[in-house]
Order: structure tokens, then C-alpha cells, then sequence
């Protein structure tokens, strides 16, 4: 017979005694999700753009941005890099804030497939643009 642990004592076995619930998510009507399709459609439209511009490499911002770096790495054939250049394209799912951006900002072009106008920085290449709704991308969809 197996005994059913209580749920404290479940979330200590698993190592989540500590875990703290994140932010309640907005509901669908306020959410704006990317698909996989969206995703590969954004990725070649930068794809497109920066194919001419004849970068050595490319650096994805952790973490959505890694998944697009990898994506337009396959696409440039290009490698992917942790050290960023002036030749080097900087990539990030999201221009939204803008802050994970600003230390480029300048020195490396930079291209987001989502942009929302306002961003402490304009991407040198953006796909959609961020109105009102919650952007999720499809790797963050449970």
C-alpha cells in the first residue's frame, strides 16, 4: 500500500518547501501568445534582415533570448558567442523595458522579435510590436 504524503511534507520530499508561487498571470484575454509558427516566422524575418550584414556571430540574452540566438544561428550559420563585439548581432525575445538591452545599446546591433514602443531602447530589428497584452512565447506556455 502506498501512503499519500500531506502536500507540505509532498513539497519537502520534491525540495520546494521554499518555493514561492510566481505572480498570478494575466488572464487569456490580457495575454497575446506567441506560437512555435509566429516564433519561426519572427526568426527568419531577422533572419532576412541581418543576412547581408555579415556577422561574425551571435549572442542571445539569457534566457529568451538564447532560444532565438539558436534558432538564427542555425539560419545565419553562424556561431552562437558569449563574448559580444561591434560584429557580433545581439538578439532577445522581448524589447520591453529595455534594460537588459541598454549595455548594448550603441555598440552592437540588436534585434528582438518583440518590441513595445517606449523601450529604453529601439532594436535596430523588431517582428511585432507589444501593445497592451501580456506577450508569452512558446516556451513559456505550461
Amino acid at each position: 500500500m502506498v501512503s499519500k504524503k500531506s502536500g507540505s511534507e509532498a513539497n519537502h520530499c520534491l525540495g520546494l518547501e521554499n518555493y514561492v508561487q510566481p505572480e498570478k498571470q494575466p488572464d487569456q484575454s490580457k495575454r497575446r501568445i506567441i506560437t512555435w509558427e509566429q516564433f519561426d516566422y519572427g526568426c527568419r524575418e531577422i533572419a532576412e534582415w541581418a543576412r547581408d550584414r555579415n556577422y561574425d556571430d551571435i549572442y542571445g540574452i539569457p534566457r529568451g533570448g538564447l532560444v532565438v540566438a539558436v534558432r538564427l544561428s542555425h539560419l545565419l550559420g553562424i556561431p552562437y558567442t558569449e563574448v559580444a563585439h561591434s560584429k557580433t548581432l545581439i538578439v532577445d525575445d522581448i524589447a520591453d523595458t529595455g534594460k537588459t538591452l541598454r549595455a548594448y545599446y550603441g555598440r552592437c546591433d540588436i534585434a528582438t522579435l518583440v518590441y513595445r514602443r517606449g523601450s529604453e531602447v529601439m532594436p535596430n530589428k523588431w517582428v511585432f510590436e507589444k501593445r497592451t497584452r501580456w506577450v508569452v512565447f512558446p516556451w513559456e506556455v505550461l
